[in-house]
């Protein structure tokens, strides 16, 4: 009988790491389809800022050569002032597509991120006391507060 129960000891012993190695595997695999996923709709957000990108070129440059069409035909600037803000807007596409902005953007987001965890009870992303989907104890593990601080500075 001693041998009986020794042999279901050491079943349960190992159906426990078994279930446990499996629970371990399926959370990385979970993070890592979380990754991926992240990482391709970020890529998705830069090919349509891109594409946004090549239109809005399109369109500054027709406009920038009817103007100037325009004011070698009239003698009149007036038809490249819409030059200067579609400038400044193309710039700025081509910041966010082929520049660094994304990155200063994410920068600029850990910091706000960094300073609001610094608050503590003041900080703006706790969820208020009358929320319904998570508890605010809940939300200080999930978020795992004290991390995010050390691992920004």
């Amino acid at each position: 009988m001693g041998a009986l129960a020794s042999i279901g000891e050491n079943m349960a012993k190992n159906m426990k790491q078994t279930m446990k190695e499996n629970g371990d595997m399926m959370v990385e695999n979970q993070k890592k389809v979380a990754m991926q996923r992240r990482e391709m709709m970020m890529a998705t957000n830069i090919a349509f800022a891109r594409d946004q990108f090549k239109f809005l070129s399109a369109f500054t440059g027709t406009v920038g050569t009817l103007g100037i069409i325009a004011f070698a035909k009239k003698r009149n600037p007036a038809g490249l002032i819409p030059l200067l803000p579609l400038s400044f807007l193309l710039a700025y596409q081509y910041d966010m597509c082929y520049g660094n902005k994304m990155l200063r953007v994410r920068d600029e987001a850990n910091k706000i991120l960094a300073s609001e965890w610094k608050k503590g009870d003041d900080n703006m992303f706790i969820p208020p006391s009358n929320n319904l989907l998570i508890t605010r104890e809940q939300y200080d593990k999930f978020m795992e507060r004290i991390q995010i601080i050390e691992n920004f500075n």
